[in-house]
């Protein structure tokens, strides 16, 4: 890598800055088995590692995370992937007990990130989980709670994905912050962009105080009645404390933003709703421990999108010039 201005070079891996040690870390999680409408996810991370070449690495503040070093690691999930979809066709065609192997190849996942993801903090590094589906996040949260037990999740995404199981399957894309959860029960949850969610998980939220909702429908009502974002994206930071872990499903934004994504649904954030609430974790006086950045299709467009929110990503674990 001979300048940050330079176009990248073959086999320079991700936005072209990829060096053996630095501070900086991206774990490729390929496993999108649990997808329950288009299984297109696993694909996202190899796409995005092309598009990030696009990618210019200087941002307009004067942010420049590839300075920090950018480390790259990708979990060998792609058997368990290929088993685990086998199991959801059978599942799919009645074979109820099918569920069950996914649920253990799913934990498979969950313990390899786990490693990954202590192996890397003790190197003092921070973190950014792809996905895949966005089941693949709940080994690097649990670690996250595990440390940092006074943590909080921000979650963008277009489902509450609070179901105990989801075709069966309990380690399902649907269930990922039921597991979160389960887990802490007191944990604090700010969920932004819902707008497709079951009677059940709208109840839960409703039931329990940990859990705060800003659904898409309302945040848009207010905007027509000239409610300025400024306004509601600090009403959105005052629900988190200080440390904050970011769980990000790339269909929060609107679809025309990710319109291979899985379960793509009309509304959603804009691009800079979503990058204005990445950075105002940090010029809000928080910490961003780490992040998961899933459900981005393999498709160039969508890529392209991804990589630019990945690097606004990294650039969120610093301050604004």
């Amino acid at each position: 890598m001979s300048g940050f201005d330079d176009p990248a070079a073959d086999g320079s891996g991700w936005f072209g800055a990829e060096v053996s040690s630095g501070k900086l870390v991206i774990i490729d999680v390929p496993f999108d088995a649990t997808s329950s409408h288009h299984r297109r996810a696993s694909q996202g991370p190899d796409a995005m590692r092309a598009a990030s070449h696009q990618v210019e690495l200087t941002l307009i503040d004067g942010r420049c995370p590839a300075q920090l070093g950018i480390v790259s690691q990708r979990l060998p999930v792609e058997s368990l992937n290929v088993m685990a979809g086998q199991a959801m066709d059978r599942l799919r065609r009645g074979d109820q007990s099918a569920a069950f192997q996914v649920d253990d190849l799913s934990y498979q996942v969950d313990a390899m990130l786990i490693e990954a993801l202590q192996g890397h903090w003790e190197q003092h590094r921070q973190v950014v989980v792809l996905g895949g589906d966005h089941s693949i996040s709940y080994g690097a949260i649990q670690t996250a709670i595990e440390q940092f037990p006074d943590l909080g999740i921000l979650h963008l995404d277009a489902h509450a994905d609070l179901r105990s199981a989801y075709e069966g399957v309990t380690c399902s894309h649907a269930s990922i912050m039921n597991r979160v959860k389960a887990f802490k029960a007191d944990l604090p949850l700010t969920q932004v962009g819902l707008r497709d969610l079951g009677t059940k998980e709208k109840q839960r939220i409703e039931s329990d105080p940990s859990i705060v909702a800003f659904y898409d429908e309302a945040l848009v009502h207010q905007q027509f009645l000239g409610m300025p974002w400024a306004e509601q994206a600090r009403a959105i930071m005052e629900t988190l404390p200080q440390k904050v872990w970011l769980s990000f499903d790339i269909d929060a934004l609107d679809p025309s933003l990710c319109p291979h994504t899985g379960t793509p649904v009309p509304g959603g954030l804009t691009y800079y709703q979503a990058i204005d609430l990445i950075d105002r974790i940090h010029t809000s006086g928080r910490t961003l421990l780490g992040a998961d950045l899933t459900e981005v299709a393999g498709d160039p467009y969508d890529a392209l999108v991804g990589a630019r929110l990945l690097y606004r990503i990294l650039a969120g674990f610093s301050e604004k010039k």
